[in-house]
């Protein structure tokens, strides 16, 4: 836990005191330590946001939430304010919610129970991706903050890290090299790259483009960035564990579940209805030519086992996509309810709606943004203002 989380209000998640900082993130740091100490309006609607919703929570459930909230570990973090604002959502929706109510029949609990009027449902949130090796994520991370220190002078550069080495890269082994191939770029001797192969690692790097804006002269250097950690998050099989993980980890509940899933800028449509309804495959008939191809299912999805729907308690599955305390005002989940008739799902204005019907997946969008349901101004969190060569 950082300095300032420990010091600050244990009622309140960030303090109320004057920040200047302008630089923006780097790779090694962390969402909370950025949130800590960037100033200016855009970060204070989202620090002021967030304190609202955390003041919303039950005093004996703040503690752990704050510690996930404000720690080190960033898949702690994104977990948690999936979690915050999912409660947060079903306040504004009008539901009564109770954190990590204790499910029958098991000692372990979902992360809520959400009632309004007659009806309730438990609901349980986590991350739909893989976690990847920390320790080579940390030194990726160092080894890319030292290539986007290099002054570019305008070059922006593709950077490919094909092999991680087993130890951190030293600062001269990445900026002379650099600094002298980039002076052959501005030499105009050509747009070869450059590889650095050194202390185990392997990276690639290629010219972009380079821009004469004086705005852009001292910017970082890495414009497009791959690495070997690299995973596309939930995609069709992480769904399907994160499901499987969670649809029977509470023994028989006296309320439907709902399991909310959140992940990068994936899953699309395919990778959830392979999840759901089981893989997409093309069936041949090869003892007759003239037979059409046709599409099925496997039966491999969370729902579908052929003959039946399966795992009904799972009255619907929540996707997040991109949920991130910056984008509060634009994300958009999606509700996937499950394909059985007498199935019913938690209705929020601000959710869309995947809606089994005549055996296709129809689409209901939002009745409004999620800026109108938890009112935040139009002025909220517009435009931050960075200055690469401020102090941190």
């Amino acid at each position: 836990m950082t300095d300032a989380a420990k010091s600050a209000d244990p009622e309140v998640l960030f303090d109320d005191r004057v920040r200047v900082a302008r630089l923006p993130g780097t790779r090694s740091e962390t969402a909370p330590q950025m949130l800590q100490r960037m100033g200016g309006q855009y970060w204070d609607d989202v620090r002021s946001t967030m304190n609202r919703w955390f003041d919303h929570v039950p005093p004996t459930e703040r503690g752990k939430l704050r510690g996930k909230l404000l720690g080190k570990d960033s898949r702690q973090f994104r977990s948690a304010f999936w979690e915050l604002f999912l409660h947060e959502t079903f306040i504004c929706a009008g539901f009564e919610v109770v954190m990590e109510g204790k499910a029958p029949a098991s000692e372990r609990r979902p992360d809520f129970r959400i009632t309004k009027g007659n009806e309730s449902w438990y609901v349980e949130a986590r991350l739909a991706d893989k976690a990847p090796n920390p320790g080579a994520l940390q030194r990726v991370n160092r080894a890319l903050d030292l290539i986007d220190a290099v002054k570019g002078g305008g070059w922006v550069v593709n950077v490919n890290v094909e092999r991680i080495g087993p130890s951190d890269l030293r600062k001269a082994t990445l900026e002379a090299p650099i600094r002298s191939w980039i002076d052959t770029l501005d030499a105009g001797a050509g747009t070869e790259g450059l590889l650095i192969g050194e202390q185990g690692w392997k990276i690639h790097l290629l010219p972009m483009l380079k821009s004469h804006d004086p705005a852009w002269i001292d910017k970082r250097l890495i414009g497009t960035l791959s690495t070997s950690l690299d995973h596309w998050p939930g995609t069709a099989e992480d769904i399907k564990k994160a499901l499987r993980d969670k649809t029977h980890a509470y023994g028989r509940l006296d309320a439907p579940l709902i399991i909310a899933l959140v992940a990068g800028g994936n899953p699309n449509e395919l990778d959830v209805t392979d999840a759901l309804y089981g893989d997409l495959q093309l069936s041949v008939t090869w003892t007759d030519p003239g037979t059409e191809t046709t599409f099925s299912r496997k039966t491999n999805g969370q729902w579908y086992r052929g003959t039946e729907w399966a795992n009904p308690h799972v009255a619907g599955v929540l996707i997040g996509r991109q949920v991130d305390p910056t984008t509060i005002a634009t994300i958009v989940p999606t509700m996937w309810r499950h394909p059985a008739e007498e199935t019913e799902v938690p209705q929020t204005r601000a959710w869309r709606y995947a809606e089994p019907l005549n055996g296709e997946v129809v689409f209901r969008e939002p009745v409004i943004h999620s800026r109108g349901l938890f009112g935040l101004p139009d002025e909220w969190c517009t435009t931050p203002l960075y200055d690469y060569d401020a102090p941190i």
